[in-house]
Protein backbone atom coordinates (compact mmCIF):
# COMPACT_ATOMS: atom_id res chain seq x y z
CA UNK A 1 0.00 0.00 0.00
CA UNK A 2 0.95 3.50 -0.68
CA UNK A 3 1.47 5.65 1.86
CA UNK A 4 -0.21 8.83 1.68
CA UNK A 5 1.80 11.46 1.57
CA UNK A 6 0.54 13.78 3.90
CA UNK A 7 2.15 11.53 6.50
CA UNK A 8 5.31 11.47 4.63
CA UNK A 9 8.12 13.73 5.48
CA UNK A 10 8.29 16.31 4.47
CA UNK A 11 4.30 16.00 4.58
CA UNK A 12 3.65 17.42 0.93
CA UNK A 13 4.69 17.76 -2.22
CA UNK A 14 6.90 20.51 -3.62
CA UNK A 15 7.66 21.87 -7.30
CA UNK A 16 10.65 24.07 -8.42
CA UNK A 17 8.90 25.19 -11.90
CA UNK A 18 11.27 27.00 -14.34
CA UNK A 19 8.51 28.64 -15.86
CA UNK A 20 10.44 30.13 -19.04
CA UNK A 21 13.80 30.95 -19.77
CA UNK A 22 13.28 34.56 -20.58
CA UNK A 23 14.29 37.95 -18.35
CA UNK A 24 13.83 41.28 -18.69
CA UNK A 25 17.27 42.21 -17.09
CA UNK A 26 20.93 41.29 -18.40
CA UNK A 27 23.20 40.84 -15.38
CA UNK A 28 26.71 39.89 -15.36
CA UNK A 29 26.63 37.13 -12.48
CA UNK A 30 23.49 35.44 -13.51
CA UNK A 31 24.28 32.16 -14.44
CA UNK A 32 22.23 32.28 -17.75
CA UNK A 33 23.58 35.57 -18.96
CA UNK A 34 25.56 34.04 -21.80
CA UNK A 35 22.96 31.29 -22.33
CA UNK A 36 19.15 33.11 -22.73
CA UNK A 37 18.87 32.40 -26.29
CA UNK A 38 19.97 28.39 -26.15
CA UNK A 39 17.96 27.94 -22.94
CA UNK A 40 14.74 29.68 -24.79
CA UNK A 41 14.41 26.77 -27.13
CA UNK A 42 12.88 24.63 -23.99
CA UNK A 43 10.38 27.52 -23.52
CA UNK A 44 6.49 26.58 -24.27
CA UNK A 45 3.58 29.13 -24.10
CA UNK A 46 0.10 26.92 -24.42
CA UNK A 47 -1.62 29.56 -22.57
CA UNK A 48 -2.38 30.34 -18.99
CA UNK A 49 -5.83 28.45 -19.28
CA UNK A 50 -3.80 24.92 -20.29
CA UNK A 51 -1.56 25.41 -17.36
CA UNK A 52 -4.52 25.85 -15.11
CA UNK A 53 -5.86 22.83 -16.24
CA UNK A 54 -2.22 21.36 -15.77
CA UNK A 55 -2.31 22.21 -12.32
CA UNK A 56 -6.57 21.05 -11.06
CA UNK A 57 -4.94 17.71 -12.38
CA UNK A 58 -1.66 18.13 -9.81
CA UNK A 59 -4.20 19.32 -7.31
CA UNK A 60 -6.31 16.29 -8.04
CA UNK A 61 -4.18 13.76 -7.41
CA UNK A 62 -1.83 15.16 -4.92
CA UNK A 63 -4.02 17.45 -3.22
CA UNK A 64 -2.44 21.40 -2.54
CA UNK A 65 1.42 21.77 -3.51
CA UNK A 66 4.06 24.14 -2.74
CA UNK A 67 4.89 25.76 -5.96
CA UNK A 68 8.18 27.51 -6.35
CA UNK A 69 7.86 29.11 -9.74
CA UNK A 70 11.12 30.92 -10.94
CA UNK A 71 13.15 31.39 -14.61
CA UNK A 72 13.87 33.59 -16.08
CA UNK A 73 11.67 36.47 -14.83
CA UNK A 74 8.13 34.90 -14.25
CA UNK A 75 6.35 38.37 -14.27
CA UNK A 76 7.24 38.60 -17.85
CA UNK A 77 5.53 35.15 -18.58
CA UNK A 78 2.24 36.02 -20.93
CA UNK A 79 -0.59 36.85 -18.72
CA UNK A 80 1.34 35.79 -15.71
CA UNK A 81 -1.13 37.57 -13.05
CA UNK A 82 -4.26 35.43 -14.00
CA UNK A 83 -2.56 32.34 -14.34
CA UNK A 84 -0.65 33.06 -10.66
CA UNK A 85 -4.52 33.83 -9.32
CA UNK A 86 -5.66 30.94 -10.42
CA UNK A 87 -2.74 28.73 -8.99
CA UNK A 88 -3.08 30.71 -5.08
CA UNK A 89 -6.68 29.12 -5.13
CA UNK A 90 -4.86 25.54 -4.76
CA UNK A 91 -1.49 25.62 -4.07
CA UNK A 92 1.06 27.98 -2.49
CA UNK A 93 3.43 30.02 -4.48
CA UNK A 94 6.87 31.07 -3.75
CA UNK A 95 7.35 33.57 -6.33
CA UNK A 96 11.08 33.99 -7.38
CA UNK A 97 11.41 37.17 -9.37
CA UNK A 98 13.29 40.52 -9.80
CA UNK A 99 10.31 42.72 -8.21
CA UNK A 100 9.95 44.61 -12.25
CA UNK A 101 6.07 43.49 -11.87
CA UNK A 102 3.38 45.67 -11.27
CA UNK A 103 3.24 45.65 -7.45
CA UNK A 104 -0.23 47.46 -7.47
CA UNK A 105 -1.99 45.24 -10.30
CA UNK A 106 -0.57 42.59 -8.06
CA UNK A 107 -2.46 43.45 -5.31
CA UNK A 108 -5.23 44.08 -6.14
CA UNK A 109 -5.98 40.99 -7.79
CA UNK A 110 -4.44 38.33 -6.04
CA UNK A 111 -4.77 37.77 -2.08
CA UNK A 112 -1.82 37.25 -0.34
CA UNK A 113 -2.75 34.06 2.08
CA UNK A 114 -1.50 31.54 -0.16
CA UNK A 115 1.81 33.59 -1.95
CA UNK A 116 5.01 34.92 -0.63
CA UNK A 117 8.20 36.25 -2.48
CA UNK A 118 11.52 35.36 -3.13
CA UNK A 119 13.20 38.91 -4.45
CA UNK A 120 16.64 39.57 -5.74
CA UNK A 121 17.71 43.18 -5.70
CA UNK A 122 19.86 43.97 -8.48
CA UNK A 123 21.51 47.45 -8.56
CA UNK A 124 23.07 46.73 -11.96
CA UNK A 125 19.46 46.94 -13.44
CA UNK A 126 16.95 48.61 -11.17
CA UNK A 127 17.64 51.68 -8.48
CA UNK A 128 16.86 51.07 -4.78
CA UNK A 129 14.25 53.41 -4.22
CA UNK A 130 11.87 52.03 -7.31
CA UNK A 131 12.38 48.63 -5.90
CA UNK A 132 11.77 49.05 -2.34
CA UNK A 133 8.63 50.57 -3.16
CA UNK A 134 7.53 48.16 -4.89
CA UNK A 135 9.02 45.45 -1.68
CA UNK A 136 7.01 47.43 0.44
CA UNK A 137 3.67 47.81 -0.85
CA UNK A 138 3.76 43.54 -1.49
CA UNK A 139 4.61 43.27 2.27
CA UNK A 140 2.68 45.93 3.71
CA UNK A 141 -0.48 44.51 1.30
CA UNK A 142 0.28 40.82 3.56
CA UNK A 143 2.90 39.09 1.10
CA UNK A 144 6.22 37.65 2.92
CA UNK A 145 8.73 38.58 1.32
CA UNK A 146 12.43 37.52 0.90
CA UNK A 147 15.01 39.86 -0.44
CA UNK A 148 17.89 38.45 -1.69
CA UNK A 149 21.74 40.28 -2.89
CA UNK A 150 24.13 38.83 -4.87
CA UNK A 151 27.82 39.47 -3.35
CA UNK A 152 29.40 40.41 -6.61
CA UNK A 153 32.27 41.80 -6.04
CA UNK A 154 31.59 44.77 -7.80
CA UNK A 155 28.46 45.93 -5.70
CA UNK A 156 29.99 45.45 -2.25
CA UNK A 157 31.56 48.80 -1.62
CA UNK A 158 27.54 49.73 -2.30
CA UNK A 159 26.39 46.88 -0.10
CA UNK A 160 26.66 49.16 3.28
CA UNK A 161 24.72 51.63 1.82
CA UNK A 162 22.02 48.92 0.87
CA UNK A 163 22.01 47.30 3.78
CA UNK A 164 21.09 50.96 5.68
CA UNK A 165 18.00 51.77 3.17
CA UNK A 166 16.64 48.13 3.74
CA UNK A 167 17.43 48.43 7.62
CA UNK A 168 15.38 51.87 7.30
CA UNK A 169 12.09 50.34 5.30
CA UNK A 170 12.14 47.36 8.34
CA UNK A 171 13.06 45.15 5.70
CA UNK A 172 15.79 42.21 5.57
CA UNK A 173 18.49 41.81 3.15
CA UNK A 174 19.76 38.61 2.77
CA UNK A 175 23.43 38.32 1.17
CA UNK A 176 24.03 35.43 -0.79
CA UNK A 177 27.46 34.68 -1.96
CA UNK A 178 28.47 34.79 -5.60
CA UNK A 179 29.23 31.62 -7.42
CA UNK A 180 31.35 32.35 -10.71
CA UNK A 181 34.57 34.03 -11.92
CA UNK A 182 35.50 37.65 -12.10
CA UNK A 183 39.05 38.76 -13.13
CA UNK A 184 40.23 35.21 -13.42
CA UNK A 185 38.97 34.56 -9.91
CA UNK A 186 36.61 32.21 -9.32
CA UNK A 187 34.13 32.86 -6.42
CA UNK A 188 33.05 32.84 -3.42
CA UNK A 189 36.52 30.57 -2.76
CA UNK A 190 38.08 34.21 -4.43
CA UNK A 191 36.77 36.09 -1.79
CA UNK A 192 39.29 38.28 0.12
CA UNK A 193 39.22 37.87 3.74
CA UNK A 194 37.43 41.45 3.62
CA UNK A 195 34.74 40.59 1.81
CA UNK A 196 34.14 37.66 3.29
CA UNK A 197 33.56 39.10 6.43
CA UNK A 198 31.18 41.76 4.74
CA UNK A 199 28.97 38.58 3.16
CA UNK A 200 28.52 36.82 6.28
CA UNK A 201 28.26 39.59 8.58
CA UNK A 202 24.95 40.49 6.96
CA UNK A 203 24.18 37.29 5.98
CA UNK A 204 21.90 36.25 8.13
CA UNK A 205 18.33 34.19 7.84
CA UNK A 206 16.75 31.99 6.29
CA UNK A 207 20.06 30.97 4.33
CA UNK A 208 23.22 30.31 6.45
CA UNK A 209 25.39 32.13 4.58
CA UNK A 210 27.94 30.42 5.88
CA UNK A 211 26.83 27.32 5.13
CA UNK A 212 26.45 28.15 1.30
CA UNK A 213 29.86 29.58 1.12
CA UNK A 214 31.80 26.74 2.59
CA UNK A 215 29.65 24.46 0.20
CA UNK A 216 29.96 26.73 -3.25
CA UNK A 217 34.03 26.78 -2.20
CA UNK A 218 34.44 23.39 -1.96
CA UNK A 219 32.24 21.09 -1.89
CA UNK A 220 32.21 17.55 -0.71
CA UNK A 221 30.91 15.09 -3.15
CA UNK A 222 32.03 12.20 -0.82
CA UNK A 223 29.79 13.39 1.61
CA UNK A 224 26.52 11.06 0.58
CA UNK A 225 27.45 7.47 -0.15
CA UNK A 226 26.43 6.12 -3.46
CA UNK A 227 22.66 4.95 -4.26
CA UNK A 228 21.34 7.01 -1.42
CA UNK A 229 17.93 6.24 -1.17
CA UNK A 230 15.80 9.75 -1.70
CA UNK A 231 12.87 10.90 -1.68
CA UNK A 232 13.40 13.48 -4.18
CA UNK A 233 11.18 12.36 -7.27
CA UNK A 234 8.48 11.22 -4.90
CA UNK A 235 8.12 14.69 -2.90
CA UNK A 236 9.55 16.68 -5.27
CA UNK A 237 9.91 17.27 -9.19
CA UNK A 238 11.50 19.88 -10.84
CA UNK A 239 9.40 21.17 -14.35
CA UNK A 240 11.15 22.95 -17.02
CA UNK A 241 9.80 25.60 -19.49
CA UNK A 242 9.02 22.62 -22.07
CA UNK A 243 6.63 20.59 -18.88
CA UNK A 244 9.05 17.86 -18.35
CA UNK A 245 9.49 16.56 -14.78
CA UNK A 246 12.58 15.57 -13.67
CA UNK A 247 13.17 14.00 -10.17
CA UNK A 248 15.28 16.88 -9.26
CA UNK A 249 17.70 19.71 -10.49
CA UNK A 250 20.76 17.11 -10.64
CA UNK A 251 18.94 14.33 -12.34
CA UNK A 252 18.17 14.40 -15.90
CA UNK A 253 17.32 11.72 -18.24
CA UNK A 254 17.78 9.04 -15.80
CA UNK A 255 15.63 10.93 -13.48
CA UNK A 256 12.68 11.81 -15.88
CA UNK A 257 8.72 11.80 -14.55
CA UNK A 258 7.18 12.44 -17.51
CA UNK A 259 5.49 15.84 -18.90
CA UNK A 260 2.82 17.89 -17.40
CA UNK A 261 1.75 19.23 -20.48
CA UNK A 262 1.69 15.77 -22.11
CA UNK A 263 -0.52 14.52 -19.38
CA UNK A 264 2.50 11.74 -18.90
CA UNK A 265 3.54 13.12 -15.26
CA UNK A 266 3.81 11.07 -12.48
CA UNK A 267 5.37 10.92 -9.24
CA UNK A 268 7.78 8.06 -8.05
CA UNK A 269 5.33 5.90 -5.42
CA UNK A 270 8.27 6.09 -2.99
CA UNK A 271 11.47 6.84 -2.16
CA UNK A 272 13.74 4.89 -4.46
CA UNK A 273 17.91 5.27 -4.68
CA UNK A 274 19.75 7.97 -6.90
CA UNK A 275 22.25 7.28 -9.15
CA UNK A 276 23.54 10.20 -8.85
CA UNK A 277 23.68 10.63 -5.20
CA UNK A 278 27.49 10.03 -4.91
CA UNK A 279 27.94 13.45 -6.56
CA UNK A 280 25.17 15.17 -4.89
CA UNK A 281 26.45 17.81 -2.73
CA UNK A 282 22.69 19.41 -1.88
CA UNK A 283 22.30 19.85 1.52
CA UNK A 284 18.05 19.90 1.00
CA UNK A 285 18.38 16.42 -0.85
CA UNK A 286 15.61 13.78 0.86
CA UNK A 287 18.05 11.50 2.11
CA UNK A 288 15.80 8.76 4.21
CA UNK A 289 17.14 8.27 7.58
CA UNK A 290 19.06 12.16 7.71
CA UNK A 291 15.91 13.74 7.86
CA UNK A 292 17.18 16.07 11.07
CA UNK A 293 19.60 17.55 7.84
CA UNK A 294 17.01 18.61 5.40
CA UNK A 295 13.48 18.64 6.85
CA UNK A 296 13.67 22.03 8.55
CA UNK A 297 14.44 23.22 4.88
CA UNK A 298 11.52 22.02 3.50
CA UNK A 299 8.34 23.81 5.15
CA UNK A 300 5.19 22.60 3.94
CA UNK A 301 2.46 25.76 5.18
CA UNK A 302 -0.83 23.62 4.36
CA UNK A 303 0.48 21.04 6.75
CA UNK A 304 3.06 21.78 9.48
CA UNK A 305 4.54 25.13 10.99
CA UNK A 306 8.36 25.51 10.80
CA UNK A 307 9.12 24.11 14.27
CA UNK A 308 6.87 21.38 13.77
CA UNK A 309 8.25 20.58 10.55
CA UNK A 310 11.60 20.07 11.92
CA UNK A 311 10.67 17.90 14.38
CA UNK A 312 11.60 14.04 13.84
Amino acid sequence: MIQPRAEVPPYGVFFTWDIHFRCNYSCPYCFFDKIWPQLAEENRYPGADKWIEVWEGIHARYGPCNIHITGGELSSYPDFLRLAAALAQRHFLELDTNLSLDAESFVARIPPRNVRFAATFHPVCTDIDSFLRRAVRLRDSGFPIRVDFVAYPPQLANLPEYAARFQKSNMDLQVIPFRGEYQGRQYPGGYTDQERAAVLSLGGKPFSTGQMMEKYAAPDASRLPLRNVCRMGQMYAKIRPDGTAHRCCKVKDSGKLGNLLEGTFKLLDDAAPCDYSDECTCWRAMVLGREENWLRDWVFPFRRSATEAARP
